[in-house]
């Protein structure tokens, strides 16, 4: 067994204190807020243009209250131990003794000290953290990954993803937004994808949707065609057709995660647009594009991967879909994209809402 494995809140603690400093945590944590923001705007009452038209009131208010009660761990674990405290881990491990001479010894000590830990979950008196901290047990800080755990309503995102080139308190703020933000906003849009709909705000089984559904599967639908219209070559040469149902889920956190990560920079961009309170001045050399067009395009090389035939088996059976349509597919949905871009309407990027294979899809992104 490694360090990691042994002892894995101590690794992330230094790693936390090395590779995220507060000033950047927080800068992180500001920037994940503000697309959480950019959702619950979508679901507030009284809207001059209600993008969700199609939510039936009664389906409004509950996404209105599960995006209120959304919980997030963000870089690393808060409790059992608290990651960045120092007296937090060595209160945590305190009951756990090593000797350099028994390593028969050492193993039994941790399977204890391990059995021990998930026990005090058990605990009557255990503390509400204990029971919800996932990032605590199951990944460390140092995992470059981000999930959605709909059982508890929470959102994870683990230090990993705060380090260059997906963000840097130094970078824009289109560049931290179109990768860093993209990645949050996406997490955040599982709790509202095709399984996510089936939990409450308190992460119970509801059927607070319900009255929606109907709307909400025939929006789906369209991703399901779109993706299921591309493809991906083989060993062989041949062109093989991804699943649009297996990646749907997937595919409705991308859709729906760009547009709020665009909507959370361009607020702060549109108020200050002389950079004198965020930064968004252009880069050197690559002033030709506008800030808006670099959103995007740091969104696609957060994304950029080489073709990989041999992988075929599993780029299709994996629910996500292949870097490739990640990025084409997206934002051929994207009012955004193609304004930046300047995209002429039934244009490969800027498809029109036709039965062709090629609809602009909508399910939580904007329609106009």
């Amino acid at each position: 067994m490694n360090t990691l494995q042994v002892v894995p809140d101590i690794v992330s603690h230094f790693f936390v204190q090395s590779a995220l400093p507060k000033p950047a945590f927080e800068k992180a944590k500001e920037i994940i807020n503000s697309t959480i923001n950019a959702y619950s705007k979508g679901f507030q009452p009284n809207q001059p243009n209600q993008p969700y038209d199609w939510l039936k009131e009664d389906t409004r208010k509950g996404a209105l209250a599960k995006i209120t009660n959304l919980r997030q761990i963000i870089g690393y674990s808060y409790s059992g131990p608290d990651n960045r405290d120092p007296s937090s881990i060595d209160e945590f491990y305190s009951g756990l003794k090593f000797d350099g001479h028994d390593n028969f010894g050492n193993q039994a000590h941790l399977k204890t000290f391990r059995a021990q830990q998930e026990l005090r979950k058990l605990h009557k008196d255990r503390k509400k953290e204990d029971e919800i901290d996932p990032l605590h047990m199951e990944w460390t800080a140092i995992e470059n990954n981000a999930g959605n755990l709909k059982e508890t309503n929470t959102i994870m995102l683990p230090a990993a993803n705060m380090l260059s080139p997906i963000f840097n308190v130094d970078f824009p703020g289109y560049l931290n937004y179109g990768a860093l933000g993209t990645t949050a906003a996406h997490e955040v849009g599982h709790s509202f994808d095709n399984t996510g709909i089936d939990f409450d705000g308190a992460g119970q089984k509801s059927d607070w949707f319900n009255s929606s559904r109907e709307a909400f599967n025939d929006r789906t639908q369209c991703l399901i065609k779109q993706f299921s219209n591309f493809t991906i070559k083989g060993p062989d040469g041949g062109d093989y057709p991804l699943n649009g149902t297996l990646k749907l889920g997937e595919n409705i956190a991308d859709e729906g995660g760009i547009d709020k990560a665009y909507d959370a920079w361009f607020e702060r961009y549109q108020s200050d647009p002389q950079s004198k309170k965020y930064n968004n001045k252009r880069l050197p050399k690559l002033e030709e594009y506008s800030p808006e067009q670099m959103f995007f395009i740091q969104y696609a090389r957060s994304w950029c991967s080489g073709p990989n035939p041999n992988n075929l088996s599993g780029l299709l059976n994996d629910v996500h879909s292949p870097p490739r349509w990640r990025i084409i597919g997206v934002l051929q949905n994207s009012q955004d994209f193609a304004r930046a871009f300047n995209c002429e309407p039934g244009s490969y990027m800027n498809p029109l809402k036709t039965k062709d294979k090629n609809t602009k899809c909508s399910v939580w992104s904007k329609t106009v």
